[in-house]
């Protein structure tokens, strides 16, 4: 799981840059992106992630999406990552991409 907090200002573009760079997907392997806790996300900063969701469903991964209170445009209009799962709360996401039983906690 990839979560996200505070203010996602273009001061820490490089900072999601490098959590999403480490993050990447493996064929088929599931992720949950949770932005509940983000307050603004700076346009660039939106881009970055929808980028990074966009490769990791190209390369077959369920990806769930826990937007932010405020929604930006990027996030949750861009064609691309229509096939993403939106869920309204970290526990559904986590519930979509983890088999009844298996998770077991934590953050």
């Amino acid at each position: 799981m990839i979560a996200f907090a505070g203010e996602l200002a273009m001061a820490r573009y490089p900072e999601v840059h490098g959590v999403l760079e480490a993050a990447k997907v493996s064929k088929g392997r599931p992720l949950v992106l949770d932005l509940s806790a983000a307050v603004h996300v700076d346009p660039m900063v939106a881009g970055e992630i929808v980028l990074f969701v966009r490769r990791s469903l190209r390369y077959g991964a369920t990806v769930a999406i826990v937007p932010p209170p405020h929604p930006n445009e990027w996030l949750t209009h861009a064609a691309s990552i229509r096939d993403a799962h939106f869920r309204e709360t970290r526990e559904e996401a986590l519930a979509l991409v983890t088999p009844a039983g298996r998770f077991s906690g934590g953050g």
